[in-house]
């Protein structure tokens, strides 16, 4: 009888941590928080958390946006894209990119040509690497090893990510 009892405690306490343990990201880096001891630990902690939680979330629908071909932008697209040159880092002059009204969790990639300095022209692409509607809709960011002169909106096609 005693071993019936043990074992009906054990089973249902490890039932409970499976039923009531994290289930989004966000609770399971809560978890790492509070049980990392180091910083190492919680640096796994959170790369373990990503790779369960957004990882598969992410190449899903980059997957499926990243298969899908390039469209033109529309004029409302267009009329509301604002771009920003960063300055430079490691060799790399950078751009942000975003939608003064639209989401960008709605895109996969932009595509701009634009006008470097030396007088060339190049596409320049903006991958937003986890598009998903939870995260915050924060520009993308492109970069070039030649200054921009000149962003081409006119020019922008993009790939969705439904």
């Amino acid at each position: 009888m005693r071993c019936l009892l043990l074992l009906l405690i054990f089973l249902s306490s490890s039932a409970y941590a499976g039923i009531f343990g994290a289930s989004t990201y966000a609770e399971c880096v809560d978890e790492v928080v509070k049980s990392a001891k180091i910083k190492e630990a919680l640096y796994e902690g959170q790369s373990n958390c990503y790779e369960k939680y957004v990882r598969p979330k992410q190449d899903k629908i980059q997957n499926k946006a990243w298969q899908s071909n390039f469209r033109s932008a529309t004029q409302i697209e267009i009329s509301q894209l604002r771009c920003r040159r960063q300055g430079k880092y490691q060799n790399y002059y950078f751009i942000d990119c975003t939608f003064s009204d639209l989401p960008m969790s709605n895109y996969a990639i932009l595509k701009l040509n634009v006008t470097l300095k030396d007088g060339s022209s190049k596409d320049i692409e903006f991958t937003n690497y986890a598009p998903d509607l939870k995260w915050k809709d924060g520009a993308l960011t492109g970069q070039s090893e030649v200054e921009v002169e000149k962003i081409n909106s006119k020019t922008l096609k993009v790939k969705d990510t439904k």
